[in-house]
């Protein structure tokens, strides 16, 4: 399940075995997304505001790069694109409830790895 929910492997490689950098992405990772996801469900349904929510949606991609989560990195593309074409904010929602739900389902594997990594050899 794990594997599913939770891709650590472009970190790792990032990391090239420094237990300190994983700990301080997973640390900035945690610090800043939650209140970025938060944020952007906000703005997605309470305003009309399209450019606020695309810039929204880009500012966490490089985050969910790296530490990936089932389906958030695509899903904040989807919301940009379509934040920029003034689309479908109904499916906008749905897609940052989505996200926002596997993140914290991941959230404990997310934890534990900022506990104890697992460093590649």
């Amino acid at each position: 399940m794990k594997e599913d929910l939770l891709d650590l492997n472009f970190l790792y490689q990032l990391a090239k075995n420094d237990e300190g950098y994983v700990n301080e992405v997973v640390r900035l990772y945690l610090a800043n997304v939650p209140e970025g996801l938060k944020k952007l469900e906000k703005a997605i349904s309470e305003t009309n505001d399209f450019e606020l929510i695309q810039r929204l949606a880009h500012a966490i991609k490089p985050s969910a790069n790296i530490i990936r989560v089932l389906g958030m990195y695509d899903a904040l593309v989807q919301i940009e694109a379509m934040a920029r074409e003034r689309s479908d904010k109904i499916l906008m929602l749905s897609l940052v409830e989505k996200i926002a739900a596997n993140f914290e389902k991941a959230l404990p594997l997310i934890l534990a790895e900022k506990l104890k990594p697992q460093l590649v050899g």
